[in-house]
Order: C-alpha cells, then sequence, then structure tokens
C-alpha cells in the first residue's frame, strides 16, 4: 500500500545537520512510517512476555482487530542484549532439507527475491577496532554466535583461519 520506506525517507529534502537531528524524528513521527509502526508496537513485546502462543494471539488481535489502538503499550523489561541467553541453555534448531515445493534452497530463494549485491560492493556493517575480538572469544563460544542467523541469506558466518 505505501512505497518503499527506505527510499521514501532516503528522499527527505537535505538539511543542515541540527536540523535534521531535530526534524527527522518529528518528519517520521508526521508519516504512514509512525503510523504502520506504531500499530505493532506490542507484538514484539507479546513474543517476549507470553511466548509463541500468546505473541500470535496478541499480534493476531492488535494487527486486525484493534489495528494498534489499544490504550496501553507493553514496555520492555530488558533489551534484547539482556535476554540473550547461553548457547548451553538451548537446544540447536534443526531444519529439514528443503523439499523443492514449498521450502527451497538458500540459492534458489535468493534469486527469487531480486536482491543484487555487487561482489566488490563496500562493506556496510563493521565492528569497532576494540572490539574484534568480541565475535569469536565471547559471542560464538558463550552464545552460539547469534549474529550468523541475523540475516535470513545467511551472509554473515564465522570461518576458521586456518
Amino acid at each position: 500500500s505505501q512505497e518503499d520506506p527506505v527510499a521514501e525517507t532516503g528522499e527527505m529534502p537535505s538539511l543542515s545537520l541540527q536540523q535534521e537531528l531535530t526534524s527527522y524524528p518529528k518528519a517520521i513521527e508526521n508519516s504512514w512510517i509512525h503510523e504502520e509502526l506504531y500499530q505493532v508496537r506490542n507484538c514484539h513485546e507479546a513474543f517476549a512476555r507470553w511466548g509463541v502462543g500468546g505473541g500470535l494471539v496478541y499480534s493476531g488481535l492488535a494487527t486486525h482487530i484493534t489495528k494498534g489502538r489499544e490504550p496501553w503499550t507493553l514496555e520492555h523489561t530488558k533489551t534484547d542484549a539482556e535476554k540473550t541467553e547461553p548457547a548451553e541453555e538451548h537446544v540447536a534448531p534443526h531444519y529439514p532439507p528443503p523439499d523443492g515445493k514449498l521450502t527451497f534452497d538458500l540459492l534458489t530463494n535468493l534469486q527469487r527475491s531480486g536482491t543484487y549485491h555487487a561482489e566488490d560492493q563496500p562493506i556496510h556493517l563493521r565492528v569497532k577496532d576494540d572490539l574484534q575480538e568480541i565475535p569469536s572469544t565471547v559471542s560464538l563460544p558463550k552464545f552460539g554466535g547469534p549474529e550468523q542467523r541475523f540475516c535470513p541469506a545467511a551472509v554473515y558466518e564465522y570461518v576458521d583461519d586456518e
């Protein structure tokens, strides 16, 4: 129903840095972007509080019945980082192999998505120099490297240097 939000927000007229820092949030607040995000403001927290079943029920009601007009906002009790638990407390997910009818392999999905990135495209995510060792010394051994699952295209991976 709406244009691409990334493209639309990128087209906002350029202002001085100070003007941008103060006017951009207001521009978003007065746009359809805020309206859509406000309607689903409680969905993430519903899953965090009540699990998959409760989250689905709440999200279904919020998106189809109340359309986000419920008179409350579920406050987040912890940040996502605080909710991240050690990998040893969980069972690694097992996914059945793609069947080629309902589920497909990664390359087929990427091809069908129409996504294109040049092979020599500059890296857009960077780790600060003083934090370079954190992924391999903390994140992977303690938390199972959750950043490997940030992108459904599996673009982040741990590779042995050996």
